[in-house]
Order: C-alpha cells, then sequence, then structure tokens
C-alpha cells in the first residue's frame, strides 16, 4: 500500500473513531458545477508473435481536453464534537451524472460529447468557526472522496456500429476536497466545493487497442443540503 492510501485509511479511521461521540445529524443535498476535464493515455507496448516490439509504451498527458457540467445527489451524516457546533465531521455517499465535450489534442482536435457517470464515499472535517446572527455560521471545510466514475462517448469511438462507448473503462479515483460554507438556522448548508483528483486507476484497456484513458477532472461545485 503506497503512502497516498495509508494516509487516506488513517484520515477515515481517526475520524470514525469519534462518531460514537457526536451527534449525528442526517442530511440531503445536490451538488451543480463545472468541470474541467483532462484525459490521459497510457498505451502498453505491442510485440508480433515473434516477441519483437511493433510500438514502444508511452504516455500522453492531456491527450484530451474538455469542459463540461457535472449534477451530484449527496445522502450522509453530519457529526459535532463540541457543544458550541464548530468543529464537526461528516461521510456521504454522493452519485452523479454530467456531460463534457472531450477533444483530441494530439490528432486533428476531434471532439467527443460525452457523458460522465460517478459514485463515491467521502469525509470532511467542518469547521464552523465564525457565528453569526445565533444560529447561523460561516465556514471551512476539507477532506477525500474516493470512488469510480466512467465517461461514455456519444460518438462511435471504435468506428463500428454501436454508440456509447465506454471512452474511459470505469476506473477507481480519489480526489482531495476544499470548500467554504455557510450554515443557516441549523438546517440550510450552503457551499462552494473544488475537487483535486489526487490517484487514478484504470480498471481495463479500451478494446481492441493498448491503450488505457485515465479521466482527471477538476470540479467546481455549487451546494445545497438539508441538515435534518
Amino acid at each position: 500500500m503506497n503512502p497516498l492510501h495509508k494516509s487516506i485509511f488513517a484520515f477515515l479511521f481517526i475520524i470514525a473513531s469519534f462518531i460514537s461521540f457526536a451527534q449525528a445529524r442526517f442530511f440531503i443535498g445536490i451538488d451543480n458545477g463545472h468541470t474541467i476535464d483532462r484525459v490521459d493515455v497510457n498505451t502498453e507496448a505491442s510485440y508480433d508473435s515473434t516477441g519483437s516490439m511493433i510500438t514502444p509504451a508511452s504516455y500522453i498527458k492531456n491527450a484530451y481536453k474538455g469542459t463540461g457540467w457535472l449534477i451530484n445527489i449527496n445522502l450522509g451524516t453530519q457529526h459535532y464534537f463540541d457543544k458550541n457546533q464548530f468543529i464537526g465531521f461528516r461521510w456521504f455517499f454522493t452519485g452523479g451524472y454530467g456531460r463534457t465535450d472531450l477533444v483530441n489534442q494530439v490528432i486533428n482536435k476531434i471532439h467527443y460529447p460525452s457523458s460522465i457517470i460517478n459514485i463515491a464515499l467521502g469525509a470532511d472535517i467542518l469547521l464552523d468557526v465564525i457565528e453569526f446572527g445565533g444560529n447561523n455560521s460561516l465556514g471551512l471545510f476539507g477532506g477525500v472522496e474516493g470512488g469510480v466514475s466512467s465517461v461514455f462517448s456519444d460518438k462511435t469511438f471504435y468506428y463500428d456500429e454501436e454508440n456509447l462507448h465506454s471512452f474511459v473503462a470505469p476506473e477507481v479515483f480519489s480526489s482531495v476536497r476544499t470548500g467554504i460554507s455557510l450554515f443557516l438556522a441549523q438546517h440550510h448548508r450552503i457551499e462552494f466545493v473544488a475537487k483535486i483528483p489526487v490517484y487514478d486507476l484504470s480498471f481495463a484497456k479500451n478494446p481492441d487497442s493498448y491503450d488505457s484513458n485515465i479521466y482527471k477532472p477538476i470540479q467546481l461545485m455549487l451546494g445545497y443540503k438539508f441538515v435534518f
């Protein structure tokens, strides 16, 4: 296990150990925002029947670029560790759908309008440190998010008769999250969050090729959560 994985698991374990001491409140929410999309292409070396190399291995960073939008639904609980509800923690399940237009940066600027699907679990530290008006607060949060995502092209990516090819095969991803939050009347949380990818692992190569497309989006989201 690499150091990044150890750090993420240690973070989640420490936070989970405090849950039993903190008051839990369920929330449901929605995020909507902008994606800055990048796709790297990792190509394995290919060999003929005699074992001689035909093409060498290569890694093309930002082989495809694009921008799009994404909508996520969130379900989870938040917990505070102090009676003033300044310092807390939340965990959540999220799933989303979006659209992007990926453009080939290597060959002829070909456009690939595509759908984005993702499912993830995440956790944040909440710092609602600036209280005003009695039941309102302004604060910061930060954490991690990890799950599975895939990108499906509208076009026939491999030039056959099928549609909705997996432009990016299902991949495991993890991102760091940071943002600002406005918590109103102890029930309404409005927030802005930026998500930056830190690790991606593709499950499989594209069919009939030696390429693995690796999706690395930066997401800028505005969200609303109702806390029960």
